[in-house]
């Protein structure tokens, strides 16, 4: 094994054994006891990808709307909005983590 995937994999069992996804596992579990839920919840993450990435084939205020009224909706669901914030929390620590490795390399990368 390279020092690279040696050290990805330290990186990865760091992350798992950190605070951020411990609050992260445990949310997700507590959503899955509610299947429902959990249900609605990935249908606005799968709306909202759309959104982001298939925007030619998306009606994108109507889209926003959607979002907004069912997010508005889960919300009151203390599960979900527990899930919702330990999930950005998570995902602000991967993007921090990416952030850190772009800046410490150098690739040129022509601005867009």
């Amino acid at each position: 094994m390279s020092l690279i995937e040696t050290c990805t994999e330290r990186l990865a069992a760091a992350i798992r054994t950190g605070d951020v996804y411990k609050r992260y596992k445990k949310a997700l579990d507590e959503l899955k006891l509610m299947p429902e839920e959990k249900a609605k919840m990935d249908e606005l993450r799968i709306l909202n990808y759309r959104m982001q990435n298939e925007e030619k084939d998306i009606d994108l205020y109507e889209a926003i709307d959607q979002v907004a009224e069912r997010m508005d909706e889960l919300l009151e669901i203390p599960q979900v909005r527990e899930f919702l914030l330990a999930e950005q929390a998570l995902c602000r620590q991967l993007q921090n983590i990416n952030a850190t490795i772009h800046q410490g390399i150098e690739i040129d990368v022509p601005d867009l």
